[in-house]
């Protein structure tokens, strides 16, 4: 369970996901929505709870953090349209009922988004929770795409100018 949130911008965010993780991070996105949805009362969610007690799943209980996550939902199906020219099933099953939902259960207005930095993985020796949000999933990205058995993609779109900053340095 994991935002990669490589830009506050949620659109910036989801163009700097190479394809694998784009079709990952819709599914991911809707499961954390309709979790956090379900736990403030909207029983009609499309999918169960999965991972509650998640630092990101609790981070959502923040309502500028859970408006930030459904614009960033929203731009990685519309990232997702213009590299594949399709939607995602997640996505159609899901939007109505979250963006109803966010409008019954959620402040409009709140601002102030917080970001649960879960930026690691121990099983490969990375960690990069130490370092400010957007900066530890640049880097996590980064090393992840290094040990990847297929080189990630970007259909229709470049590889995200931090990528190739990043690589440069690193050798």
């Amino acid at each position: 369970m994991n935002l990669f949130v490589t830009s506050l911008s949620p659109t910036l965010a989801a163009q700097s996901l190479c394809d694998i993780r784009l079709r990952k991070m819709i599914l991911e996105t809707a499961q954390l929505l309709c979790t956090e949805l379900r736990r403030r009362g909207a029983d009609y969610m499309p999918y169960r709870p999965t991972h509650p007690m998640h630092p990101v799943t609790l981070s959502l209980r923040n309502d500028a953090t859970l408006l930030w996550v459904e614009e960033y939902f929203i731009e990685a199906h519309n990232e997702y349209i213009h590299r594949f020219a399709k939607q995602h099933k997640s996505f159609i099953d899901c939007y109505r009922k979250v963006e109803m939902a966010i409008g019954r259960l959620c402040n409009l207005k709140a601002s102030g988004a917080t970001f649960a930095n879960c930026a690691r993985n121990d099983s490969l020796g990375l960690d990069f929770t130490h370092t400010h949000i957007v900066y530890a999933y640049q880097l996590y990205l980064n090393a992840r795409w290094e040990r990847d058995i297929r080189l990630p993609q970007w259909t229709n779109r470049g590889a995200p100018a931090w990528r190739f900053n990043f690589a440069e340095n690193s050798a």
